[in-house]
């Protein structure tokens, strides 16, 4: 198995502003560097980086007319909270929807490779907490050597619907190595 590895570096410089050790697409490669580091992911067409702030590892928006989704990852230590409870947060939390027990998730739950690790994908469609819109959110948990990465796509179902392909294929392009 592989996991990521984080590497301190000296901070880059672009037109003389020091970026510190951040996270930052590499210019014509479509490829995400952290903090210096071997690309983590392939990032599809379209994807914008942003600021992830404290709590995520990295950050995406998609924008397409006049509708727009995000991509959230985080990581944390062992199982994070487990799928049930992570998935009854992003249902309750993020989308409105009523929580549900085991049972009813395995009715909700699918599979997929992720590079070597079984990823558990969820899908609901409820209305957004934050803007009070309807809203999809797919979201991917991985466990991986000890870790839980956290995949989240969500906003407009639209967006969401076009770019679920493309955001499985995200988390399966993965190139965890050797976290400490």
């Amino acid at each position: 198995m592989r996991s990521v590895s984080f590497v301190e570096s000296a901070p880059a410089q672009i037109s003389g502003t020091s970026l510190g050790i951040q996270n930052f697409l590499v210019p014509k490669t479509n490829t995400l560097v952290i903090g210096g580091s071997n690309s983590i992911w392939t990032i599809p067409p379209g994807w914008k980086q942003i600021d992830p702030g404290a709590m995520l590892f990295a950050k995406f928006s998609i924008a397409s007319g006049d509708g727009n989704a995000d991509v959230n990852v985080s990581s944390l230590a062992g199982e994070g909270g487990g799928l049930l409870a992570n998935a009854n947060r992003w249902r309750h939390l993020q989308l409105g929807l009523e929580e549900v027990d085991q049972t009813g998730l395995e009715k909700l739950v699918s599979t997929f490779d992720a590079n070597g690790n079984q990823a558990t994908l969820v899908d609901f469609t409820g209305t957004d907490s934050k803007t009070g819109k309807p809203a999809r959110l797919v979201g991917a948990i991985v466990p991986q050597n000890g870790q839980t990465w956290f995949y989240k796509l969500m906003g407009d179902g639209q967006i969401v619907a076009q770019q679920k392909d493309a955001f499985i294929k995200f988390i399966q392009s993965a190139n965890y190595s050797n976290a400490h």
